[in-house]
């Protein structure tokens, strides 16, 4: 009797094969296991009984790498007879294959970095089947070393007998290598060994090195250097967006007093090694953010890290990505220095070629549960998986900030990276870059292609010549459908978007929307429309979206200078005789108009300044908020500003007006959710939207909801912002799609 064992998930490239050879010999078994595009199949001369056993045994002992979404076993009439186990090689076949994202170092490998006597010693590319590049590097599939951009270095025969020996960590570890075959770091005349002490007395000495990494280039100094520090805020024009910290391990953390929950430093420590953001109650990091006492840090999780903090003077690097504002990472060298060289005195280059950009992953916890706020190294490309019944093929464009993009094939949504805002050139090509790449890789055929409802989107227009149907999902809705995909929801649910702006099906620019899914999907309550002047002038000076409010509802301006009485004439002029004004409902919007005016912000820095700054200095300890209405089915906000004007004429303290403000708006989530739940009996609540990566906001919030005995669920693999849109629309058509296709 023979059986096959079919297992479909990450199973590639993570020693998956040698783990089933191996155990398959302990068990005196007979057959093949092989990989082919579908993932990876065990023939076995045994009973289906005895396939299942085996397979069970498979799933409680996995190897580190590997993710495993469906199997099945099964019998099969076959004529070959087996007198051993072996591994068979790979086949090419129609399906879907997944692609491990890139890992951080294991403790093996980091062990033997150090380990004079191991022939990978000071190596700063050791990897194994437990570790290292892996999507970064993937060309196409299936996961061989002839399509990744390890084809062009020829394996020693050290090396080479690592990796054909199936009882061995590197057996088939694909960017396997060592200082006398693999890929080396250089700069100018300077190779190897002699490239990291150089870099590390750059960095002893104040100095900015930019260091070319798994998914592209960092910049890196001295944490605690205040002129480079200085010197990087100028070339990034960054003067109060945070940075990111990178330690050798947790033991610094503890040295400096900060402790790490249980579930952080799981995560900090993970294969997946994100920056993880931690409120830090010291001074001292002040400089690195200027806007608050969250601080984002990262262990390092290469080897050549490692290798730079073994000759640092210091404890905390920056290590921020290698580019111009708004523009993608640097992955070669020629673009790195031209892009990097007014601010990097040396660079640590290597001839080992980046074929995907991935940026560090940003992560904070609420509720103990890790919250992506931004999804690349280390997530990306998993997918989501969903019930495609008609096995359709489908493409999400997603939104032009914060940009992804999503590809359905079979049950499976494998969304990108993180790739930025597409307002220049530069991203616009990584974003077609990164298209191409990822239907190719996955091999999809899109039949539709899903877009923003926003005629002027980048995107929009990208879809248009791709030649294929098209269909369009309002922005807001699409990021309720997102939270819905990551929950496995179709039904009976309400989502809460609190968003930057969309385009709305009226026309006009929404943000602040409460829909209803039973059935048909209705927009509920949104916040009322007020007039939104000057259009993107006014995003980026959150000031004139507070003097829009004080315009608009005729209040006092007893209480503003000069400067500003001059430019409200205008934007009262402008709201009269409606030139250059559209309408909003967005949530965004009001926070920053509140931030702008309480912290006396005119321009924002970066998106959503003014309303992080506003987060930053929100105390835990107060519970008042402001009053408000909800009727006609609108948010109505100018008794809030009101409320906020006076208390500032008071003399309130600023942070407990910024802390009753957000108090404010999570009582509207919870009055607009008792609403809906009174008139559709409906107690699931989605929550979604740039606003929501205002954590303080988001857990106040969650717990007012939960209180109350309201189900909340939050994004998982995705984050809140734009960056799950491509998901949404992708989720949303699938769920419409007999109505609409």
């Amino acid at each position: 009797m023979t059986c096959r064992i079919s297992i479909r998930g990450i199973v590639q490239g993570v020693g998956f094969r040698p783990f089933v050879y191996n155990l398959a010999l302990q068990h005196n078994l007979k057959g093949f296991v092989s990989n082919n595009t579908n993932g990876v199949e065990i023939v076995l001369e045994s009973s289906v009984e005895a396939g299942e056993s085996f397979l069970n045994e498979i799933l409680d002992n996995l190897p580190p790498l590997a993710y495993i979404f469906d199997y099945n076993v099964e019998e099969i009439i076959s004529d070959e007879k087996f007198d051993k186990f072996f591994i068979k090689e790979s086949v090419v076949c129609e399906g879907v294959t997944f692609v491990s994202p890139d890992t951080a170092i294991c403790d093996d490998c980091r062990r033997e970095l150090f380990e004079k006597n191991h022939h990978k010693y000071l190596y700063p590319f050791i990897n194994c089947t437990n570790c290292g590049p892996r999507y970064s590097i993937i060309e196409n599939i299936p996961y061989d070393r002839l399509n990744t951009s390890m084809k062009n270095f020829n394996m020693c025969d050290v090396c080479k007998d690592e990796y054909e020996s199936v009882t061995n960590r590197r057996f088939h570890a694909q960017p396997n290598g060592c200082r006398l075959c693999g890929p080396k770091v250089y700069f100018q005349n300077f190779e190897g060994d002699k490239v990291i002490s150089l870099a590390a007395d750059y960095l002893n000495s104040g100095k900015i090195i930019g260091v070319k990494g798994i998914g592209g280039y960092h910049i890196v100094c001295d944490a605690f250097n205040f002129d480079a520090v200085n010197r990087l805020r100028e070339f990034k024009n960054r003067q109060f967006k945070p940075f990111a910290l990178m330690v050798q391990d947790k033991n610094t953390l503890l040295k400096y007093g900060i402790n790490l929950t249980r579930e952080e430093e799981k995560l900090f420590d993970s294969r997946i090694a994100p920056i993880v953001i931690k409120y830090i109650e010291n001074d001292n990091f002040y400089h690195i953010n200027p806007l608050g006492k969250n601080i984002g840090i990262m262990k390092a999780y290469t080897p050549l890290h490692l290798l730079l903090f073994e000759r640092f003077n210091g404890d905390f690097l920056i290590a921020t990505s290698g580019n111009k504002k708004d523009e993608p990472i640097a992955i070669d060298s020629e673009s790195a220095e031209n892009m990097l060289k007014d601010v990097c005195d040396l660079f640590i280059h290597n001839n080992r070629d980046i074929v995907n950009r991935v940026d560090d992953s940003l992560i904070t916890f609420v509720k103990d549960k890790p919250y992506i706020l931004r999804r690349s190294r280390g997530y990306a490309p998993l997918p989501v998986v969903m019930d495609n019944k008609r096995k359709i093929q489908v493409a999400g464009l997603g939104a032009n900030l914060k940009s992804s993009i999503c590809f359905l094939k079979s049950d499976f949504a494998f969304i990108s990276q993180y790739i930025g805002d597409l307002e220049n050139y530069e991203t616009q090509n990584f974003y077609i870059e990164v298209y191409n790449r990822m239907k190719n890789l996955f091999e999809v055929k899109p039949e539709i292609v899903i877009t923003d409802l926003h005629p002027n989107f980048f995107t929009t227009k990208f879809a248009g010549t791709l030649g294929v149907d098209t269909y369009s999902v309002q922005h807001h809705v699409a990021h309720m459908f997102a939270n819905m995909a990551e929950n496995n929801l179709k039904d009976n649910v309400m989502g809460i978007i609190f968003d930057g702006v969309g385009f709305g099906d009226d026309g006009k620019i929404w943000g602040g929307e409460i829909f209803v899914k039973k059935g048909n999907l209705s927009r509920e309550i949104h916040l009322e429309y007020t007039p939104l002047a000057g259009g993107e002038a006014a995003i980026k000076n959150p000031y004139r979206m507070f003097l829009s409010y004080l315009a608009y509802f005729n209040m006092d301006t007893g209480f503003l200078n000069d400067k500003q009485l001059k430019e409200y004439g205008l934007i009262k002029k402008m709201i009269e005789n409606k030139v250059n004004v559209i309408e909003t409902s967005s949530m965004g919007r009001f926070f920053e108009a509140i931030g702008a005016f309480l912290l006396g912000i005119e321009k924002n820095e970066f998106e959503a300044h003014a309303a992080i700054a506003l987060e930053g200095i929100c105390s835990k300890i107060i519970n008042e908020f402001y009053e408000f209405e909800i009727y006609s089915n609108k948010i109505k906000i100018k008794n809030i500003i009101q409320s906020v004007i006076n208390d500032y004429i008071n003399e309130v303290k600023i942070p407990i007006i910024a802390t009753k403000f957000h108090n404010t708006v999570a009582h509207i989530v919870l009055k607009s959710a008792t609403l809906i739940r009174k008139k559709y009996n409906i107690d699931k609540v989605c929550l979604s939207g740039g606003v929501f990566q205002n954590i303080f906001l988001l857990k106040k919030t969650i717990t007012l909801l939960e209180e109350q005995e309201f189900q909340v669920f939050l994004h998982k693999n995705v984050p809140s912002n734009d960056a799950c849109i491509s998901l949404g629309q992708v989720y949303y058509y699938l769920l419409n799609c007999e109505m609409v296709g």
